[in-house]
């Protein structure tokens, strides 16, 4: 049972990082490195965990924000993959209510869903066990028709499941878990070299990026959990260590749900023959995604003019409207960390597995994965960190929930009470999850339960409670993660931004 916790504040835990010893230093956090500090954390170790950015900002607030199995892998036969993927995916509906829910997917016999993908669907079911979150079943003609209002055509298919989420604001559910049970988190806070004896690790040096402060981080363990980035962290420990990754980009678009009016996510053809996805998302639909070999700069990837292009013309091709890019409220593009397996390997068939390895100076470093299994992922460094360290404390996060059920219709009767609409209702359930409450208190306290956009769920109060509970500095943390206001819209509402 995760209990309240007070604010999260970075001069408190800024403190802390310079005065403190740990039993462990996390590098990144995104949606892995979250992970490895809340399973660490449960098992009794001092944990703290920095992040150069923001907390998400890179590929883990990019995502498709799909919780998914990988039906596409077993095209490849990596039925292990799959294995791990649904049973993970099934867990998390499980520990994390409100925050990752089911999600149907139509996939009509028009977009390739023959008699064959029933078999696989059959398959990926049957990977799932008696604790899959539901069957795949037949979809007629005329029920098509009804989850896609406006297709070109209308046919037969089937319906299969899967999970979704708001990929930021699990991670931030994620890292408040971790804090609750004692982790010290801080954002803005940049990893610059890891000292070590000639058979220990002793400290982390890393810089405040807002005050260009210095600081040593007191540790015997590192684990290396950024991503992307994970071949640029290696080498503050070894400089000569070689290229693991191959980032591969995802690009997607969003466009308002008004204009693409489905009733369900759904698989289409795009027009190179393989397929792309429209996903209900929020007020939204998410269009995705690419799948291409990127050598660009790691930071801030951004979506061209051809990438939108080909999504918006794939749609186009199912539907009884040609997409244009004016269409769009907004498109962005992740990088996803891939196991490099020679640069002749095209990065839609490389591996989603992940490796874990330990450097010279014994910092672990886990690469690749996928959003999905970034529990297991954790459990699996920290198994590998209670190896060296002769820890016998086995792993609590597969029994642990990260967020917690509660009154929801007396929720909703208190936020009818104040004039809140059921779509903000429904807003603050995906992002804040039980905390969802303490949110609507602080707004009527502080008379901020009004819309922050006109024509979107998010309240005027979620930038105040971003600020003072959340770590947010900057306009973009608020807007692009905090909320997801820069995904659903093009108005910037002003935010006068201070400093915890």
């Amino acid at each position: 049972m995760i209990e309240a916790a007070g604010p999260l504040t970075r001069s408190g835990a800024l403190e802390r990082l310079n005065t403190e010893h740990f039993d462990l230093v996390v590098i990144g956090g995104g949606i892995t490195g979250a992970g490895v500090a809340l399973d660490a954390v449960t098992r009794g170790m001092t944990v703290a965990l920095i992040e150069r950015n923001d907390f998400a900002s890179g590929t883990s607030s990019k995502s498709s924000k799909l919780v998914h199995g990988g039906l596409r892998y077993l095209e490849n036969r990596d039925l292990k993959l799959v294995r791990e993927a649904v049973i993970e995916r099934d867990l998390l509906v499980r520990l994390a209510p409100y925050l990752v829910t089911t999600l149907p997917f139509y996939w009509p016999r028009w977009a390739g869903a023959s008699r064959k993908a029933g078999l696989g669907l059959s398959i990926y079911d049957s990977l799932a066990g008696d604790k899959g979150i539901a069957k795949h079943r037949s979809v007629s003609a005329d029920e098509g028709a009804v989850l896609l209002p406006g297709a070109s055509r209308n046919s037969e298919g089937y319906m299969y499941y899967d999970a979704q989420t708001d990929d930021a604001r699990l991670t931030m559910a994620v890292l408040r878990a971790a804090r609750i049970y004692g982790a010290v988190i801080c954002n803005y806070v940049h990893a610059d070299e890891v000292l070590s004896t000639t058979d220990a690790l002793t400290a982390v040096l890393a810089t405040e990026k807002h005050g260009d402060a210095a600081m040593t981080i007191s540790t015997s363990s590192v684990v290396n959990a950024t991503g992307v980035w994970a071949d640029e962290t290696r080498r503050i420990e070894d400089p000569s260590a070689e290229i693991r990754l191959q980032p591969s980009k995802g690009v997607h678009v969003v466009l308002p749900h008004h204009l693409l009016p489905i009733a369900s996510a759904c698989l289409l053809p795009s027009l190179t023959g393989g397929l792309i996805f429209a996903v209900p998302w929020r007020s939204s639909v998410l269009v995705g995604t690419t799948d291409h070999d990127y050598e660009g700069p790691l930071d801030g990837p951004l979506t061209t003019e051809e990438e939108s292009r080909f999504l918006l013309d794939s749609l186009s091709l199912s539907f009884g409207q040609d997409f244009c890019l004016d269409d769009t409220v907004s498109s962005y593009a992740g990088l996803r960390p891939l196991l490099s397996e020679g640069k002749d390997t095209e990065t839609r068939d490389l591996s989603r597995h992940h490796k874990i390895a330990a450097g010279p100076q014994g910092m672990l470093s886990v690469t690749g994965g996928k959003l999905t299994t970034y529990r297991l992922m954790a459990e699996q460094v920290v198994d590998r960190l209670c190896d060296q360290t002769g820890r016998k404390v086995g792993c609590r996060t597969a029994s642990l929930c990260i967020s917690n059920t509660f009154d929801v219709d007396g929720f909703f009767k208190r936020a009818n009470e104040m004039n809140v609409s059921v779509a903000s209702c429904y807003s603050l359930l995906r992002s804040y999850a039980d905390v969802a409450p303490e949110v609507l208190t602080m707004a009527q306290h502080m008379d901020l339960a009004a819309p922050l956009v006109e024509g979107l769920p998010y309240l005027k109060v979620e930038p105040v409670w971003a600020m003072e509970q959340e770590m947010a500095i900057t306009q973009e943390d608020v807007l692009a993660r905090r909320t997801r206001v820069s995904l659903e819209t093009r108005v910037r509402p002003e935010i006068q931004i201070f400093s915890r």
